[in-house]
């Protein structure tokens, strides 16, 4: 044999035992055909809408199912975007958060309507809201309903008038920021009731002292 084969020869085997001799990487790309991405050596990790969906794993243990497993993926079932998800069992996930493609932001949804769309509560210790306001209420050229109009209006329609009815607030929820101002502008309208029934009161005091003083002489 060759020196040259001998030499070749010998550089296989070490290789083979360096390759051997190493353990296996703690991450690997996984190109498919049911799955595509990153995740951990030799673990499952159901991917979701049938493995169609690149998938990368941001914690481990994913064969335990013991709902200490989170992970995100590149969605193209639905309109783009990211998926954070929490595994709740061997096969079995929860949605925690949706980044979709066109920018919407779903929390407990995948999805969001909106800019931010959040199916749960939430706690904050201010929000600020850029709206209309309603301060043309005082404007001169306003014109105030009378409180027999506004009697009639609530008969007839079962609420005040400008304000959304239950069947309305049910089937298509409340913005707030419409909602303040509208708010507003009914106690802005009840002000301007009590200042005008201030001034009638006013009048008949002045009309009640004038007479007593007649009748007194």
């Amino acid at each position: 044999m060759k020196k040259s084969h001998l030499i070749l020869a010998a550089l296989c085997l070490a290789t083979a035992a360096i390759s051997h001799a190493q353990p296996a990487p703690a991450w690997f790309l996984d190109t498919g055909p049911s799955f595509f991405g990153l995740r951990a050596n030799s673990q499952s990790l159901p991917a979701p809408d049938n493995g169609t969906n690149s998938c990368f794993a941001i914690s481990g243990n994913f064969s335990g199912g013991n709902g200490e497993e989170d992970f995100i993926y590149t969605n193209t079932t639905l309109p783009g975007g990211f998926r954070f998800m929490r595994l709740t069992g061997a096969s079995t996930y929860k949605d925690l958060m949706y980044v979709r493609g066109d920018g919407n932001v779903g929390i407990g949804t995948t999805n969001p309507s909106h800019t931010l769309s959040v199916n749960g509560t939430i706690q904050a210790k201010e929000i600020i809201v850029q709206s209309d306001w309603s301060d043309y209420v005082f404007a001169k050229n306003y014109k105030l309903a009378s409180l027999s109009e506004v009697e009639e209006q609530i008969q007839l329609q079962g609420h005040l008038p400008g304000v959304p009815s239950a069947q309305e607030v049910a089937e298509k929820g409340v913005w707030v920021g419409n909602m303040e101002s509208v708010l507003l502008a009914k106690i802005e309208e009840l002000t301007l009731h009590q200042i005008a029934q201030e001034k009638e009161l006013s009048a008949l005091r002045t009309q009640v002292s004038m007479i007593k003083a007649e009748n007194t002489r």
